[in-house]
């Protein structure tokens, strides 16, 4: 399952954009489950799309001019 998430705050940061998570399809009280970031890039991650397996699609904007992206697996941890 692939989620867009906000921070609620009162003013736009890079922490309050909307950023990808991915989550393993099982149940959400197991032991061990944990989602992963699917970008570890500053400013937006929208429009997200499920293509086959774990491949998303979505749009990025943080260059200031949205780009398509795909990625087949999670980025990994970001810092």
């Amino acid at each position: 399952m692939t989620v867009g998430a906000r921070i609620p705050d009162t003013e736009y940061r890079n922490e309050s954009l909307a950023k990808l998570w991915q989550f393993p399809a099982a149940s959400p009280t197991g032991e061990g489950v944990r989602g992963e970031r699917m970008s570890c890039n500053r400013g937006e991650q929208l429009s997200a799309a499920a293509a086959s397996g774990r491949q998303v699609v979505w749009l990025d904007a943080t260059t200031g001019i949205s780009d398509v992206v795909t990625r087949t697996r999670p980025a990994g941890r970001c810092a």
